[in-house]
């Protein structure tokens, strides 16, 4: 019983979370998934220089014909229209 608790105490000191934590390419990788998979499902497609922009994503995509540049915010589901 004392190791079990002894054990828990010193993976709590160390930073328990870093443990578990995901390496950050995966979980940009996974923002990235996300970002194209929301164009996708909003009826964009073409997607050309897609590439991170800060915590968003920049892409060219084409819409019914037109070109357009958005930016692409993962973590609030927002798509923004640059000039």
């Amino acid at each position: 019983m004392h190791r079990i608790l002894l054990a828990s105490a010193v993976l709590m000191g160390l930073g328990c979370t870093a443990a578990f934590a995901m390496p950050q390419w995966q979980t940009q990788g996974q923002r990235a998934t996300h970002a194209l998979n929301m164009l996708e499902s909003r009826g964009y497609s073409g997607f050309s220089d897609f590439h991170a922009v800060g915590r968003a994503f920049a892409a060219n995509v084409d819409q019914g014909g037109r070109m357009l540049h958005l930016l692409v915010h993962p973590g609030t589901n927002r798509i923004q229209v640059q000039a």
